[in-house]
């Protein structure tokens, strides 16, 4: 009976906390996308495919497939990414760049135009990641992935670890409920 009364409450706010189109289930497959692409930074075990974001495979995060609209597709939300770097070299707003891009998500500029260079100047300032715009029923978020591996330094000679070599401009759309005819 008291494993009944715990766990009730426990169920209800994890369901409540994944509800369609809640702001929990857009921050947990932005979470998911951004592991999943650090951990493939990290590998250095095939660099015969190549570099940076050349080594990136994104056809699917986790259990989230890419949807028929373009996008990773969970609970009510469609989510994008971007990924702006400077080759490898410190990061700079004046000389960023689009270096990958898989699918839309919707338009970042609608909600903040330049969201990389803006992700850096929040950075400059002492601001805490992730850097996260709303308006209306579209987030960006801004997140920066970081040299965490000794190794990595072997490229990035004139970097320290921790430093942030590339951003990911996550845009999340929540899809509008089917309209029932």
């Amino acid at each position: 009976m008291r494993i009944l009364l715990v766990a009730l409450p426990l169920a209800l706010i994890g369901a409540a906390a994944t509800q369609p189109g809640s702001e929990s289930a857009r921050s947990q497959i932005v979470e998911e996308i951004h592991t999943k692409l650090q951990d493939q930074f990290n590998d250095l075990t095939d660099l015969d495919r190549g570099f940076g974001v050349t080594r990136i495979e994104t056809n699917q995060i986790t259990r989230h497939p890419v949807g028929n609209a373009g996008g990773y597709q969970v609970d009510g939300w469609t989510t994008g990414i971007q990924i702006f770097g400077n080759d490898g070299k410190r990061l700079d707003a004046a000389k960023i760049k689009s270096k990958f891009v898989r699918f839309g998500g919707g338009s970042a500029a609608k909600v903040v135009a330049n969201p990389a260079t803006e992700a850096l100047k929040k950075l400059a300032k002492g601001e805490k990641e992730p850097f996260v715009w709303r308006r209306g029923d579209a987030v960006v978020e801004a997140r920066f992935f970081r040299l965490t591996e000794k190794k990595c330094l072997g490229c990035h000679a004139d970097m320290k670890l921790g430093d942030p070599v590339a951003i990911g401009i996550y845009r999340s759309v929540r899809m509008p409920d089917k309209v029932k005819p």
